[in-house]
C-alpha cells in the first residue's frame, strides 16, 4: 500500500542513450560496424564457424512448432499467412537470426490487402551493415533507417513495421553484440597459422638435394654452350626444389670419393614435428571457437577425443538448455513485434497473443513425462482437471491445444459405453 500523500512518478526520467555513440539526427552509431563485414567473412570462409553457427541456429529453428490460440479464428488466419508467404516461415527465422552473427536483425513486415483483410506477403530481412536504428532523446527505438551504395540517402523504415532482433542485448543498445566478437580472436590467429603451415609444408615438405660433380665442363643441351659441371649441376637442382638445393664440387668430397661420378644426396631439413605443432594449435583454435559459439566440446567434436557417455549427455543437456534460451527470445520477438499487429489490423487487441508450441519430444522424452505427469498427478501437485495444468501438460508432450471438459461431460460421455440395465442411454 502506498505511502498517504505519495504519488508515484510515471514515465522514464534517466536516459539509456551514450553520448558517443549519438548523431545530432538521433541516430547512433554501431560501435562494432567496422567488424560486421569481418563477421560475415568469418561465416563465409571458415568451416568451424559456419558449423558451429549453423548447427545452433538450425536447432534453434527446430524447436518452432505450429502456432496455437484459443480463438481458432486468429489460429487459421495466421496458418493462412504462413502458407501463403512467399518463402517460408523457417527460412524468415535463419535470416533472422543472422543477429547471432551481426549482433541484430532488422526485418521489414510487408503486408497485403486481401478480401479486406491483411494478410503477409513477405518477412524482409535486410543486410545488418546497411541498417542504422534512430532513437529518442531517451534512447527507445524512433524508426529504423537503410542505406546503400546505390542509394546514399536511405529509406526510412517505420518501427511499427518491422522487427528487430537484438543478440545481448545490453543497456538497450539495439546493435546488440555478436556471438562472433569473443572467438574473433581465435579466428585471426587460425588464419594466421594456417598459411604458416602452408609455408612450413613447402619448404620442409621435401628434403633439400646436395650434389657432389667431377671438375670439368659440359655442353648444355638447352644452350649449347659450355658450361662447368658445378653450374650445370646447380641449374638442375634449382629447377626441383625452387632453389633450395646445395652443390659441392667434387674435388672437397675427400679420399673417400672417387671423383668421377656425380652424386646426389637428400639432406634432412629438421622440420620434424612441425605439423604435428601446428594440427595441436589448429584443433586448439576450433575448440575455442565452438565453445565460444555455445558448442560444448563433446558435441561438436568429430569423436577427436572421448569422453563417458553420461559426459557427452551432460554436455548435450547444457547444450539444449541453450538453444531452448535463444529460441524463447525468438518466440517472444515474432509474438510481440509480428503476431501482436497481425492479429490487432484483423481482429483488435486480444488478452493474449497466442504461442508457438516446441517441437514434438522424441519417444524418451514422451516416456519420461508420461512417468512424470503421472506420479505429479498421484502426489496431487497437478489436476488435469484445472485448466493451466491441463494445457501445460498438453503442450509439453506435443499435443494440440484442447478445452477442459466438466465432470459431467465425462460422465455423459461414458454413460454411452454402459449397458441399459447399468443406466446406459
Amino acid at each position: 500500500m502506498l505511502p498517504e500523500g505519495y504519488t508515484p512518478e510515471v514515465g522514464q526520467i534517466g536516459s539509456q542513450l551514450q553520448s558517443t555513440f549519438n548523431l545530432f539526427d538521433g541516430a547512433i552509431l554501431n560501435p562494432d560496424a567496422a567488424l560486421v563485414l569481418e563477421y560475415e567473412r568469418m561465416l563465409d570462409t571458415d568451416e568451424t564457424v559456419a558449423a558451429s553457427f549453423y548447427f545452433l541456429t538450425l536447432c534453434v529453428i527446430s524447436f518452432l512448432g505450429e502456432y496455437s490460440h484459443s480463438d481458432d479464428r486468429i489460429t487459421a488466419l495466421v496458418h493462412e499467412c504462413f502458407e501463403g508467404m512467399d518463402g517460408s516461415l523457417a527460412l524468415a527465422c535463419e535470416d533472422i537470426l543472422s543477429a547471432v552473427w551481426a549482433g541484430y536483425s532488422a526485418t521489414e513486415i510487408v503486408w497485403l490487402a486481401n478480401s479486406g483483410r491483411i494478410m503477409l506477403d513477405y518477412l524482409a530481412t535486410y543486410h545488418p551493415y546497411s541498417i542504422t536504428f534512430h532513437v529518442n532523446e531517451r534512447g527507445r527505438l524512433d524508426k529504423i533507417k537503410q542505406a546503400s551504395l546505390l542509394n546514399a540517402l536511405g529509406v526510412d523504415i517505420p518501427k511499427e513495421k518491422s522487427i528487430i532482433f537484438s543478440y545481448r542485448k545490453r543497456f538497450n543498445n539495439y546493435y546488440g553484440k555478436s556471438a562472433f566478437k569473443p572467438v574473433r580472436k581465435n579466428w585471426l590467429l587460425k588464419d594466421a597459422f594456417l598459411k604458416m603451415w602452408a609455408r612450413a609444408l613447402d619448404k620442409f615438405g621435401t628434403p633439400i638435394l646436395a650434389a657432389m660433380v667431377p671438375d670439368g665442363t659440359v655442353k648444355d643441351p638447352d644452350t649449347q654452350q659450355e658450361m662447368s659441371q658445378l653450374e650445370f649441376a646447380t641449374k638442375l637442382l634449382a629447377n626441383l626444389q625452387n632453389g633450395t638445393a646445395l652443390v659441392f664440387s667434387a674435388k672437397d668430397a675427400g679420399a673417400g670419393h672417387s671423383g668421377q661420378l656425380p652424386k646426389v644426396d637428400a639432406v634432412a631439413t629438421g622440420g620434424t614435428g612441425a605439423g604435428a605443432a601446428f594440427d595441436k594449435a589448429i584443433n586448439y583454435l576450433n575448440k575455442m571457437i565452438s565453445r565460444g559459439l555455445l558448442i560444448p566440446s563433446l558435441v561438436f567434436d568429430e569423436g577427436a577425443r572421448s569422453g563417458s557417455l553420461a559426459l557427452g549427455m551432460s554436455h548435450f543437456s547444457g547444450f539444449l538448455q541453450m538453444v531452448q534460451a535463444l529460441f524463447t527470445q525468438l518466440k517472444e520477438v515474432l509474438l510481440d513485434q509480428f503476431i501482436s499487429r497481425l492479429i490487432t489490423y484483423n481482429f483488435g487487441t486480444q488478452k493474449d497473443w497466442g504461442d508457438f508450441q516446441k517441437r514434438q519430444p522424441s519417444a524418451e522424452e514422451l516416456k519420461l513425462y508420461s512417468e512424470v505427469f503421472l506420479n505429479l498427478t498421484n502426489a496431487g501437485m497437478i489436476d488435469p482437471a484445472i485448466e493451466e495444468d491441463f494445457t501445460y501438460a498438453r503442450n509439453v508432450m506435443g499435443l494440440p491445444d484442447r478445452q477442459v471438459g466438466t465432470q459431467a461431460k465425462a460422465e455423459k460421455s461414458y454413460s454411452r459405453y454402459l449397458r441399459a440395465g447399468q443406466g446406459g442411454e
